[in-house]
Protein backbone atom coordinates (compact mmCIF):
# COMPACT_ATOMS: atom_id res chain seq x y z
CA UNK A 1 0.00 0.00 0.00
CA UNK A 2 1.44 3.20 -1.03
CA UNK A 3 2.48 5.03 2.17
CA UNK A 4 0.56 8.88 2.68
CA UNK A 5 2.81 11.80 2.34
CA UNK A 6 2.26 15.18 3.69
CA UNK A 7 4.01 18.16 3.06
CA UNK A 8 6.48 20.42 5.37
CA UNK A 9 5.79 23.96 4.52
CA UNK A 10 9.32 26.53 5.54
CA UNK A 11 7.61 29.57 6.77
CA UNK A 12 10.39 32.41 6.92
CA UNK A 13 11.03 33.99 10.64
CA UNK A 14 13.60 35.83 11.87
CA UNK A 15 15.67 36.36 14.85
CA UNK A 16 16.03 39.34 17.75
CA UNK A 17 19.00 40.78 16.91
CA UNK A 18 21.35 43.31 18.96
CA UNK A 19 22.58 47.04 18.61
CA UNK A 20 24.71 47.24 15.63
CA UNK A 21 24.09 43.49 14.59
CA UNK A 22 23.08 42.08 11.28
CA UNK A 23 20.23 40.38 10.69
CA UNK A 24 20.20 36.06 10.88
CA UNK A 25 16.86 35.09 9.95
CA UNK A 26 15.84 31.54 11.20
CA UNK A 27 13.35 28.68 9.97
CA UNK A 28 10.58 27.47 11.15
CA UNK A 29 9.37 24.49 9.62
CA UNK A 30 5.05 23.63 10.40
CA UNK A 31 4.16 19.88 9.28
CA UNK A 32 0.41 18.93 8.59
CA UNK A 33 -0.97 16.07 7.14
CA UNK A 34 -3.54 15.84 4.18
CA UNK A 35 -7.15 15.57 5.18
CA UNK A 36 -7.21 12.89 2.69
CA UNK A 37 -5.37 10.42 0.69
CA UNK A 38 -3.83 12.79 -2.21
CA UNK A 39 -5.02 11.73 -5.92
CA UNK A 40 -2.09 8.93 -7.68
CA UNK A 41 -1.09 11.82 -10.04
CA UNK A 42 -0.29 14.04 -7.14
CA UNK A 43 1.56 10.95 -5.06
CA UNK A 44 3.51 10.02 -8.29
CA UNK A 45 4.67 13.67 -8.74
CA UNK A 46 6.37 13.67 -5.29
CA UNK A 47 7.61 9.77 -6.06
CA UNK A 48 9.71 11.44 -9.07
CA UNK A 49 11.02 14.22 -6.47
CA UNK A 50 12.15 11.71 -3.50
CA UNK A 51 13.80 9.69 -6.74
CA UNK A 52 15.12 13.10 -8.12
CA UNK A 53 14.09 13.01 -11.55
CA UNK A 54 12.13 16.27 -13.25
CA UNK A 55 10.90 15.54 -16.77
CA UNK A 56 12.86 17.23 -19.58
CA UNK A 57 11.25 19.35 -21.88
CA UNK A 58 14.08 19.01 -24.73
CA UNK A 59 16.73 17.08 -24.36
CA UNK A 60 18.38 19.34 -27.06
CA UNK A 61 18.05 22.87 -25.70
CA UNK A 62 21.03 23.91 -24.34
CA UNK A 63 21.21 24.00 -20.66
CA UNK A 64 23.08 26.69 -18.31
CA UNK A 65 22.87 24.14 -15.43
CA UNK A 66 26.27 21.84 -17.09
CA UNK A 67 26.38 23.92 -20.05
CA UNK A 68 29.37 22.58 -22.43
CA UNK A 69 31.97 24.43 -23.81
CA UNK A 70 30.31 26.37 -26.40
CA UNK A 71 27.49 27.15 -24.12
CA UNK A 72 29.73 28.26 -20.99
CA UNK A 73 30.25 31.66 -22.23
CA UNK A 74 26.64 32.73 -22.64
CA UNK A 75 25.59 31.17 -19.64
CA UNK A 76 27.71 33.05 -17.80
CA UNK A 77 27.05 36.24 -19.49
CA UNK A 78 23.34 36.16 -18.23
CA UNK A 79 24.05 35.23 -14.77
CA UNK A 80 26.33 38.77 -14.84
CA UNK A 81 23.57 40.14 -16.27
CA UNK A 82 20.76 38.93 -13.61
CA UNK A 83 23.12 38.90 -10.55
CA UNK A 84 23.58 43.13 -12.04
CA UNK A 85 19.60 43.93 -11.77
CA UNK A 86 20.05 41.88 -8.25
CA UNK A 87 19.73 43.51 -4.65
CA UNK A 88 20.01 42.71 -1.25
CA UNK A 89 17.54 44.13 1.43
CA UNK A 90 17.94 44.49 4.89
CA UNK A 91 14.68 45.43 6.79
CA UNK A 92 14.86 46.20 10.91
CA UNK A 93 12.76 47.60 13.20
CA UNK A 94 13.73 49.84 15.75
CA UNK A 95 12.49 50.74 19.36
CA UNK A 96 13.46 53.42 21.91
CA UNK A 97 15.68 51.85 24.60
CA UNK A 98 14.92 51.62 28.24
CA UNK A 99 16.50 55.26 28.87
CA UNK A 100 14.86 56.63 25.94
CA UNK A 101 18.53 58.13 24.53
CA UNK A 102 18.66 56.09 21.44
CA UNK A 103 17.21 53.02 19.81
CA UNK A 104 17.33 49.68 19.31
CA UNK A 105 17.36 46.54 16.75
CA UNK A 106 14.10 44.66 17.89
CA UNK A 107 14.14 41.95 14.95
CA UNK A 108 14.92 42.50 11.20
CA UNK A 109 14.67 40.16 8.07
CA UNK A 110 16.31 39.82 4.71
CA UNK A 111 16.22 38.95 1.27
CA UNK A 112 16.78 39.74 -2.22
CA UNK A 113 14.66 42.67 -4.63
CA UNK A 114 15.16 42.96 -8.44
CA UNK A 115 15.51 46.55 -10.20
CA UNK A 116 12.66 47.76 -12.86
CA UNK A 117 13.38 50.98 -14.77
CA UNK A 118 16.31 52.57 -13.01
CA UNK A 119 13.69 53.50 -9.52
CA UNK A 120 12.10 50.41 -8.29
CA UNK A 121 12.41 46.91 -6.49
CA UNK A 122 10.17 44.24 -7.53
CA UNK A 123 10.38 42.05 -4.33
CA UNK A 124 7.88 39.74 -2.51
CA UNK A 125 5.03 40.70 0.06
CA UNK A 126 6.52 39.26 3.53
CA UNK A 127 9.06 41.62 4.92
CA UNK A 128 8.26 39.39 8.08
CA UNK A 129 7.57 42.82 10.19
CA UNK A 130 4.50 45.56 9.87
CA UNK A 131 5.81 47.43 7.34
CA UNK A 132 2.44 49.80 6.77
CA UNK A 133 1.35 51.04 10.24
CA UNK A 134 4.49 49.86 12.84
CA UNK A 135 3.50 49.40 16.40
CA UNK A 136 3.91 52.45 18.64
CA UNK A 137 7.24 53.29 18.99
CA UNK A 138 9.03 51.76 16.94
CA UNK A 139 10.05 52.47 13.06
CA UNK A 140 11.23 50.03 10.28
CA UNK A 141 13.86 51.02 7.99
CA UNK A 142 15.65 49.64 4.43
CA UNK A 143 18.58 49.52 3.71
CA UNK A 144 19.46 48.14 0.04
CA UNK A 145 23.16 46.31 -1.26
CA UNK A 146 24.16 45.37 -4.62
CA UNK A 147 24.60 41.79 -4.78
CA UNK A 148 27.70 42.01 -3.95
CA UNK A 149 27.50 43.03 -1.10
CA UNK A 150 28.33 46.93 -1.64
CA UNK A 151 25.72 49.50 0.03
CA UNK A 152 23.19 51.84 -1.86
CA UNK A 153 20.93 52.81 0.94
CA UNK A 154 21.55 52.70 4.27
CA UNK A 155 18.80 52.23 7.22
CA UNK A 156 16.58 55.20 5.56
CA UNK A 157 12.82 55.48 7.21
CA UNK A 158 9.88 53.68 5.17
CA UNK A 159 8.58 57.42 4.74
CA UNK A 160 10.85 57.89 2.16
CA UNK A 161 9.90 55.24 -0.22
CA UNK A 162 6.26 54.03 -1.70
CA UNK A 163 5.36 50.65 -1.00
CA UNK A 164 2.80 49.15 -3.52
CA UNK A 165 1.27 46.05 -3.58
CA UNK A 166 1.51 44.37 -6.92
CA UNK A 167 -0.39 40.71 -5.73
CA UNK A 168 -0.51 38.82 -2.76
CA UNK A 169 3.01 37.66 -3.35
CA UNK A 170 4.29 40.70 -4.68
CA UNK A 171 5.96 44.03 -3.43
CA UNK A 172 7.03 47.20 -6.00
CA UNK A 173 9.23 49.39 -4.26
CA UNK A 174 9.59 53.10 -5.59
CA UNK A 175 12.87 54.89 -4.29
CA UNK A 176 12.24 57.70 -6.52
CA UNK A 177 14.46 60.21 -8.60
CA UNK A 178 18.01 62.06 -7.83
CA UNK A 179 19.38 64.17 -10.46
CA UNK A 180 16.84 63.16 -13.18
CA UNK A 181 17.73 59.36 -12.59
CA UNK A 182 15.95 56.70 -10.30
CA UNK A 183 18.30 55.86 -7.24
CA UNK A 184 19.23 52.31 -9.18
CA UNK A 185 20.55 53.76 -12.30
CA UNK A 186 22.21 56.56 -11.02
CA UNK A 187 24.17 54.09 -8.84
CA UNK A 188 25.20 52.44 -12.49
CA UNK A 189 22.56 49.26 -11.91
CA UNK A 190 20.72 47.77 -14.77
CA UNK A 191 17.05 47.39 -15.07
CA UNK A 192 16.13 43.74 -15.28
CA UNK A 193 13.45 42.82 -18.38
CA UNK A 194 9.97 41.78 -17.14
CA UNK A 195 7.60 39.15 -18.44
CA UNK A 196 4.19 38.09 -17.21
CA UNK A 197 3.49 34.31 -16.71
CA UNK A 198 0.97 34.53 -20.01
CA UNK A 199 4.56 35.72 -22.64
CA UNK A 200 6.02 32.47 -21.85
CA UNK A 201 5.31 29.05 -22.25
CA UNK A 202 5.84 27.31 -18.87
CA UNK A 203 5.82 23.57 -18.18
CA UNK A 204 7.35 20.77 -16.03
CA UNK A 205 11.03 20.39 -17.24
CA UNK A 206 11.95 23.70 -18.13
CA UNK A 207 14.71 25.89 -17.00
CA UNK A 208 15.19 28.12 -15.13
CA UNK A 209 17.89 30.71 -13.06
CA UNK A 210 17.11 31.87 -9.92
CA UNK A 211 18.54 33.62 -7.75
CA UNK A 212 19.89 32.10 -4.37
CA UNK A 213 22.08 32.78 -1.14
CA UNK A 214 23.90 30.15 0.86
CA UNK A 215 24.79 31.95 3.53
CA UNK A 216 27.03 34.74 2.88
CA UNK A 217 27.32 35.10 -1.54
CA UNK A 218 24.71 36.12 -4.04
CA UNK A 219 24.32 33.05 -6.64
CA UNK A 220 22.51 31.92 -9.51
CA UNK A 221 21.08 28.29 -9.20
CA UNK A 222 20.01 27.18 -12.69
CA UNK A 223 17.36 25.22 -11.96
CA UNK A 224 13.86 22.50 -13.55
CA UNK A 225 10.58 23.34 -12.83
CA UNK A 226 8.81 20.92 -11.40
CA UNK A 227 5.16 22.22 -11.41
CA UNK A 228 2.92 25.21 -13.14
CA UNK A 229 -0.07 26.19 -10.96
CA UNK A 230 -1.66 28.67 -12.31
CA UNK A 231 -5.25 28.65 -10.09
CA UNK A 232 -5.94 30.90 -7.54
CA UNK A 233 -4.96 34.23 -6.60
CA UNK A 234 -1.25 33.65 -7.01
CA UNK A 235 -0.16 32.15 -10.42
CA UNK A 236 2.99 30.22 -9.14
CA UNK A 237 5.59 27.41 -9.96
CA UNK A 238 7.33 24.85 -8.40
CA UNK A 239 11.19 24.84 -8.71
CA UNK A 240 13.53 21.25 -8.31
CA UNK A 241 15.44 23.75 -5.66
CA UNK A 242 15.58 24.26 -1.95
CA UNK A 243 16.72 27.78 -1.61
CA UNK A 244 18.18 28.63 1.93
CA UNK A 245 16.68 31.41 4.52
CA UNK A 246 17.62 34.99 2.72
CA UNK A 247 16.76 33.68 -0.63
CA UNK A 248 13.27 34.94 -0.55
CA UNK A 249 11.95 37.95 -2.92
CA UNK A 250 15.05 37.12 -5.55
CA UNK A 251 14.18 36.95 -8.82
CA UNK A 252 14.00 33.86 -11.30
CA UNK A 253 14.72 34.66 -14.78
CA UNK A 254 13.56 32.47 -18.04
CA UNK A 255 16.28 33.46 -20.48
CA UNK A 256 17.15 36.80 -18.71
CA UNK A 257 13.77 38.02 -18.27
CA UNK A 258 12.83 38.04 -14.71
CA UNK A 259 9.59 36.15 -14.50
CA UNK A 260 8.61 35.35 -10.50
CA UNK A 261 10.06 35.93 -7.37
CA UNK A 262 10.84 33.53 -4.61
CA UNK A 263 8.62 33.01 -2.70
CA UNK A 264 8.82 30.06 0.09
CA UNK A 265 10.54 26.06 0.70
CA UNK A 266 8.34 22.85 0.89
CA UNK A 267 9.39 19.79 2.30
CA UNK A 268 8.17 16.68 1.57
CA UNK A 269 7.95 13.77 3.92
CA UNK A 270 7.22 10.57 4.76
CA UNK A 271 4.53 10.30 7.13
CA UNK A 272 5.36 6.92 8.97
CA UNK A 273 9.11 7.41 9.41
CA UNK A 274 9.14 11.52 9.40
CA UNK A 275 11.93 11.01 6.83
CA UNK A 276 12.39 13.70 3.97
CA UNK A 277 11.66 12.79 0.46
CA UNK A 278 11.91 15.79 -1.24
CA UNK A 279 12.64 19.27 -0.93
CA UNK A 280 11.66 22.54 -3.45
CA UNK A 281 10.77 25.84 -3.48
CA UNK A 282 8.00 27.86 -4.70
CA UNK A 283 7.88 31.11 -7.14
CA UNK A 284 5.22 33.75 -7.53
CA UNK A 285 4.85 34.30 -11.35
CA UNK A 286 4.62 37.81 -12.85
CA UNK A 287 1.33 38.99 -13.32
CA UNK A 288 0.63 41.47 -16.55
CA UNK A 289 0.58 44.49 -14.40
CA UNK A 290 4.38 43.92 -13.68
CA UNK A 291 5.53 44.40 -16.79
CA UNK A 292 4.16 48.02 -18.19
CA UNK A 293 5.85 51.04 -17.33
CA UNK A 294 5.20 52.24 -13.61
CA UNK A 295 5.52 56.30 -15.21
CA UNK A 296 5.64 57.94 -11.81
CA UNK A 297 7.78 61.46 -12.47
CA UNK A 298 8.71 62.02 -8.64
CA UNK A 299 8.47 59.49 -5.65
CA UNK A 300 5.36 59.76 -3.32
CA UNK A 301 6.32 60.05 0.47
CA UNK A 302 4.16 57.88 2.62
CA UNK A 303 3.75 59.70 6.17
CA UNK A 304 2.39 57.46 7.79
CA UNK A 305 5.27 54.55 7.77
Amino acid sequence: MRKLIFLAIFIVTVSSTSTGGRTVPLGAVICGSLAQQPHPRALARYDDLAKGRVRSVDAAVPSCEKPGPADARACQKLEQQMLASTVRLEWQRWSLNDKNRGYTVLDGTIGYGTVKEGRYLVTHNHAGMPLARPEDGTFVTVSVFTADGDPIWLKARLNTITITGLSPETLLLDFGSYGGQGLFAANGLPSANFKSWESVRLQPGLELAQIGWDGSTTTVDWVKIDKVILHGDTPRVELANFVRPGASGGGVFWQGYHIANTWSQVTVCDSSSGAVIGQHSVAALNLSQLTTPTNRSEPALVADR
